[in-house]
């Protein structure tokens, strides 16, 4: 019998996922803000834009597989902003000093759940 690659990743992965859940999801999220820059988030910010304009449709389901086994629901804003000042201090920065930064990054919360959760 063939080992099925696929099959078999996919366990590997819903185990770490399982094991590590919030970090795992946060960690897939700062990945996706690699190439994202500080006057990025300025002009998201400033435009109440997404700060996933890049990620195409046919990405999504490849993402939400993965956070959904991160139980994503358990994910707060309070999480994602100390994982940003973890990992990314330069953007948080950005977020925090303007007005309406922190509430931005909450719809941006919002959105990556929307995206991901079960239709």
């Amino acid at each position: 019998m063939a080992l099925n690659l696929d099959n078999a990743l996919d366990g590997i992965g819903g185990m770490l996922i399982g094991a590590f859940g919030k970090q795992a999801a946060v960690g897939m999220l700062m990945g996706l803000l690699d190439d994202v820059t500080p006057l990025d988030v300025y002009r998201y910010v400033r435009g109440n834009a997404s700060l996933f304009p890049d990620v195409a449709e046919e990405d999504w389901p490849k993402i939400a597989k993965v956070m959904r086994k991160a139980h994503l629901e358990d994910i707060d804003i309070d999480f994602i902003v100390a994982a940003f000042q973890k990992s990314r201090p330069d953007l948080l920065s950005v977020v925090i000093n303007h007005p309406s930064g922190m509430k931005w990054l909450n719809c941006q919360l919002t959105e990556l759940k929307s995206h991901v959760s079960p239709q």
